[in-house]
Order: C-alpha cells, then sequence, then structure tokens
C-alpha cells in the first residue's frame, strides 16, 4: 500500500476533528495505489463504545466527507460506519486498506479481533455461495450461447417432449 504522505497528513489532521471515532481506514483505489486523478475517497470509521445513535453516526460521517472534501480538494469522498459492514467487506478494509487515524488503541483492537473471527467463520459460506453463483452464471452462458446444449443437459435431445 502506497498512500502519498500528503494525502495521509492531510487525512490525519481531518479525522482527528472528529473525538468520537476511534479509528478510520483508508481503502481502495487510493489505498492500493492505483487511484487515477478522478478516483474518490473511500474512509472506513470505527467509532467510539458509548453507542451513539445511527442518525449521530451518519451526521458525523456526512461532516467528515466535507472536512476531508475540504483538506484533500477531492470532490468524492465516501465515508462507511465499518460496523454496519459485513465481515468479509470489514476483512478487506482491514487487509487491503491503511489504517490513517487512531484515537482508541483498545477499541481498534476489539474491532480488528472481531472482523477476523467473524470472517474467518464465515468465508467457508462465502466462498460457497460465491461459487455457486459462479457455477450458474456458467450454466446460463452455456445455454445462452447454444440452447440445445441446455435440453441435452436437461436429459432431452432437441425436439423431445416434456
Amino acid at each position: 500500500m502506497v498512500v502519498a504522505p500528503e494525502l495521509s497528513s492531510a487525512l490525519r489532521e481531518a479525522l482527528s476533528a472528529h473525538a468520537e471515532i476511534a479509528v478510520s481506514y483508508l481503502f481502495g483505489s487510493r489505498a492500493r495505489g492505483d487511484a487515477r486523478e478522478d478516483s474518490d475517497i473511500d474512509i472506513g470509521l470505527v467509532f467510539r463504545r458509548g453507542g451513539d445513535a445511527p442518525e449521530s453516526r451518519e451526521r458525523i460521517a456526512v461532516q467528515v466527507a466535507a472536512d476531508v472534501t475540504r483538506a484533500t480538494g477531492v470532490e468524492r469522498v465516501d465515508v462507511v460506519d465499518l460496523e454496519e459492514q459485513g465481515p468479509i467487506f470489514c476483512h478487506r478494509v482491514l487487509s487491503e486498506g491503511e489504517r490513517i487515524h487512531e484515537a482508541d488503541a483498545a477499541r481498534r483492537v476489539d474491532f480488528e479481533s472481531d472482523v477476523l473471527m467473524r470472517a474467518f467463520d464465515f468465508r467457508p459460506t462465502y466462498e460457497l455461495a460465491t461459487q455457486g453463483k459462479v457455477s450458474a452464471l456458467r450454466r446460463w452462458l452455456r445455454r445462452k450461447h447454444d440452447p440445445g446444449a441446455a435440453l441435452v443437459q436437461a436429459g432431452r435431445a432437441e425436439g423431445e417432449p416434456r
């Protein structure tokens, strides 16, 4: 992950102004180092314990997006509450992203260990579901490009009654 130092610095400055945020991550193309000039900035947030209402978290996320835009000059900023995302998405953020701000190390460790446990527990189900979708797509493509093959696969020769 190669994040430009000036971007990291601008993001840290924008995020450190929000006491409600325990830890934040940069992810997506800017974290991977393959961003284009028009790429957005993707930020994932983990809030401090204390149970801010969802509306409050949404308000903070909107404010963070505005602050990041102001600090970086990038108009397209996506901010997500990582605690509202699934385990595979969060695992991807942790493994491919970069932590850019940390105000509560204990909260970060709790969040990251929970994500890892849930992702490893869920991965077999995810892979099974994904493989099922890939297999279904392959079958659909075969039928689309060779309708006669679909009838033979179904146990009937073309033109046979059902």
